[in-house]
């Protein structure tokens, strides 16, 4: 992440705070930078940063913009709360992030589709090897193949570890540490952390689908 990009937060946001003439300049530069661009033709069309983040975490476009424009909203009502004009983007990207957090717990509430847990599989103490078969079967049963139950397994992890996930996608996006930890604001140290816990997460998961075997 470049210097400038952090400078560009920073002038946002202290137009934002500053008076009305100077906060109508700032929502100018805030949708220049980070809101979507229309052009003449289709292909001229960009989303923006701030909802290319939600579509990048598995929204779609109106659904990402619809957390770019709750995201927005929630900058200019709490502009007043930040004090440190050079942790702006780091600020933004923690309102984003929630945001993104908040609309995804009210996705999940609608969905009828049973909901594994992703941290363990509940194993009967009286017969375990019995348990692990029915888990087995139940795998194969639900699924074609490897593939497709790593995909569904990635998919409940996106959506029960959003924040994990989108720092995984950071890293194999080729993001070094530094510019991962500016995003989901946390120090390096905390970073390399939050990165080795996700790894932990997601790694039993990608095991159960090796139980399946290709068909």
């Amino acid at each position: 992440m470049s210097i400038r990009t952090r400078e560009i937060a920073s002038e946002v946001m202290a137009l934002i705070q500053g008076n009305d003439k100077d906060r109508n300049q700032g929502f100018v530069m805030y949708g220049h930078y980070y809101g979507p661009k229309f052009g003449i033709k289709e292909s001229d069309f960009n989303p923006g940063e701030f909802t290319k983040f939600g579509m990048t975490q598995g929204l779609s476009y109106d659904e990402a913009s619809e957390v770019y424009q709750l995201t927005t909203i929630k900058i200019f009502k709490k502009a007043g709360t930040l004090e440190e004009l050079k942790y702006s983007r780091t600020w933004m990207y923690q309102i984003l992030r929630n945001t993104l957090l908040d609309y995804k717990k009210k996705q999940k509430t609608d969905k009828k589709h049973i909901d594994y847990s992703l941290d363990e599989i509940e194993i009967s103490c009286d017969s375990p090897s019995t348990a692990i078969k029915e888990h087995e079967y139940k795998l194969k049963d639900e699924y074609q193949n490897q593939s497709d139950c790593v995909q569904d397994k990635l998919d409940k992890f996106y959506h029960a570890y959003p924040e994990h996930a989108a720092a995984l996608d950071y890293q194999m996006d080729g993001m070094d540490i530094k510019s991962i930890a500016d995003v989901i604001g946390r120090s390096a140290i905390a970073t390399k952390e939050f990165l080795s816990q996700a790894r932990k997460k997601i790694t039993p998961t990608m095991e159960e689908c090796l139980q399946i075997g290709e068909k």
